[in-house]
């Protein structure tokens, strides 16, 4: 079956990935006819992710003057080039962000997450590469990870559960709004202020 080559966009977190799919009846393309075999062959080896190998055939064929005008050829290079910049994250760079939320997270959890499929990566040239936005994804749908991360931020000065002192709020009460709040200021305010002096008919000078 002869497949062509378009492009899909797909969405991590709100942000548009481009990624390739394969399909048969597509329109064709504009410009000069693509070489069928040479397309399902950079195809072949992204999906495997051997991205050199497809990107130095593209090229090739981009450096000739017809395979320069063909669109199909364009989009497949660009495709590549999208996925690269996507998928940069390398595990030392990730695992410096996650620490910043769980400090004893370590490469093997995030080994361990990732085969578990919470954590968004692409393999490329023999090297695990991880969404550049993670570890957003790694907080939605992992649950470990999201407690572990809840529980270091409870440990954090000034998260102990103890209840604070808010101007409005007797010493030592739990709860109050901001209601409470204004309406102490407010009183304050009129308390500043000095009386009208109000006097009475018939009241000796």
């Amino acid at each position: 079956m002869t497949m062509s080559l378009s492009f899909w966009i797909t969405t991590f977190g709100g942000v548009c990935v481009v990624a390739t799919l394969l399909h048969a009846g597509s329109a064709p393309a504009t410009g000069p006819a693509a070489d069928r075999a040479l397309l399902d062959s950079a195809a072949a080896a992204q999906e495997a992710g051997n991205f050199a190998e497809a990107e130095a055939a593209l090229d090739k064929a981009l450096a000739t003057p017809d395979g320069a005008a063909c669109a199909e050829y364009q989009v497949a290079r660009e495709v590549l080039r999208r996925i690269r910049l996507d998928f940069s994250l390398t595990l030392d760079a990730l695992l410096a962000k996650v620490r910043k939320d769980i400090p004893d997270v370590s490469a093997e959890d995030l080994e361990r997450w990732r085969g578990q499929g919470v954590l968004q990566h692409r393999m490329i040239d023999g090297q695990v590469c991880y969404f550049n936005r993670e570890p957003a994804n790694l907080y939605r749908f992992c649950a470990e990870a999201k407690e572990r991360r809840g529980r270091n931020r409870r440990r954090r000065p000034g998260n102990d559960g103890k209840s604070r002192f808010h101007p409005g709020r007797p010493s030592g009460q739990a709860g109050g709004d901001w209601r409470s709040v204004r309406r102490s200021c407010d009183l304050s305010r009129q308390a500043q202020r000095p009386l009208p002096l109000k006097v009475h008919d018939g009241h000796p000078p």
